[in-house]
C-alpha cells in the first residue's frame, strides 16, 4: 500500500512539473510606450476595411482610422492630439478631461498600460457626427523565456459600453508586432498578429452597424438600450526555446462618439465554443486595476472643475 501511494505521489508530482513547464510563461522584463488624447474629425471616404496610418512610435502603420464596415474615416494624426505623454518607462497610468481643439471637445478619458496589458476607459457626451474623441496606446515589452514554454499565445481585446443615441459610436482596436533577433525563435524576423478591431454604432432607433474581427473569433452583442459588450481574440500555438528574449510591440487605438468604452472581463460565452484565451498573453486589452482608479480620479476632477465654475459665477 505504502509503494502504491509513493508511485502516485510521484505521478502527480510529474504530471505537476510538466504542467509547470508548459504553463510557465516567459518573464516581462520591463518596457516602454507613449499615450495620447484627442478629437478627430471623421467622414469621407467609407473604406469597407479597417484602415491604419501611420505611427511615429512603433514605425508601423498601426494607428487605426477606419474599422471597415459602413464606418467613416478619422483623422488621428499628431496634430489632433490636445494632450501626449511619453515615450517613458512602463507601467505608466494617464487621464484626460475635457480640453479640446478645432474638431470639437474632449470627453474623459484613461489608459493604464503595464507592459503585459492595458487598461482603457474613455466618453464622449457631445453631439454626435463630424469629430469624436479618441486615446492611443503604444508600447514596446521585452520579455525573456528561461525554460522553453510550450503552449498558446495571443491577444485579447474585451469591450463594453453604451451607445446613447442615433448616430453614437464606439471603437476599438489592437495591433501587436512580436520580434525576436534569435535564429531559433518562432518571433525571428517579425510575427505580426492578426488585427483585433471592434466597433459598434447605433444607425437608427434599434438598428445598429457592427464590426467584430479578430484571428480566432470575434464578437458583439448590443440590447436595444445600448448597451454593449465584445470580445475579438488570438490565440496560437507556439514553442518559444529556452533562452529566447523578444519584444512585443503593441498599439491601442479606441474613439467615442458620443458614447463610453471601457475595458471588461473577457466574456468566453459570446463565442459559442470557440474555446479558451491564451495560456501567454501579450499586449491585451483587458481590465487594470489602475484604469479603474484613474476613473475615480477623472471623475474627482470633473467635480472639482465644475465647483471652481460654480463658485467663479457666484
Amino acid at each position: 500500500m505504502q509503494r502504491h501511494l509513493q508511485l502516485v505521489f510521484m505521478a502527480v508530482a510529474i504530471c505537476a512539473l510538466a504542467a509547470s513547464t508548459v504553463y510557465a510563461v516567459p518573464n516581462y522584463n520591463g518596457g516602454n510606450g507613449i499615450t495620447s488624447f484627442g478629437v478627430a474629425g471623421y467622414g469621407a471616404p467609407v473604406p469597407g476595411v479597417p484602415i491604419y496610418i501611420p505611427n511615429n512610435f512603433t514605425g508601423l502603420n498601426d494607428i487605426l482610422s477606419s474599422p471597415g464596415g459602413t464606418f467613416q474615416t478619422a483623422n488621428p494624426i499628431i496634430a489632433n492630439n490636445i494632450a501626449s505623454y511619453g515615450p517613458g518607462l512602463l507601467p505608466s497610468a494617464f487621464f484626460q478631461v475635457g480640453g479640446g481643439n478645432v474638431n470639437g471637445a474632449f470627453g474623459a478619458g484613461t489608459v493604464t498600460t503595464t507592459g503585459p496589458g492595458v487598461g482603457f476607459t474613455l466618453s464622449d457626451s457631445g453631439p454626435a457626427g463630424g469629430s469624436a474623441s479618441y486615446e492611443i496606446a503604444s508600447w514596446n515589452a521585452n520579455y525573456t523565456e528561461p525554460v522553453g514554454f510550450v503552449g498558446t499565445y495571443g491577444n485579447v481585446l474585451s469591450i463594453g459600453g453604451v451607445l446613447p443615441a442615433v448616430g453614437s459610436a464606439s471603437v476599438a482596436s489592437l495591433r501587436t508586432v512580436i520580434t525576436s533577433a534569435n535564429p531559433g525563435s518562432p518571433f525571428f524576423g517579425g510575427v505580426t498578429l492578426p488585427q483585433l478591431v471592434l466597433a459598434d454604432a447605433e444607425i437608427a432607433p434599434g438598428v445598429f452597424s457592427w464590426v467584430a474581427l479578430g484571428g480566432t473569433g470575434a464578437a458583439i452583442l448590443t440590447n436595444l438600450a445600448g448597451g454593449y459588450s465584445g470580445l475579438a481574440l488570438n490565440r496560437i500555438a507556439v514553442a518559444i526555446p529556452a533562452g529566447d528574449a523578444f519584444t512585443v510591440t503593441t498599439t491601442l487605438t479606441a474613439y467615442a462618439d458620443p458614447a463610453s468604452i471601457d475595458t471588461i472581463a473577457p466574456d468566453l460565452n459570446l463565442f459559442n465554443g470557440l474555446g479558451p484565451l491564451p495560456d501567454f498573453s501579450v499586449g491585451s486589452a483587458t481590465p487594470e486595476p489602475g484604469s479603474i482608479v484613474l476613473a475615480g480620479i477623472g471623475a474627482v476632477v470633473l467635480a472639482w472643475v465644475k465647483l471652481g465654475r460654480r463658485k467663479r459665477a457666484a
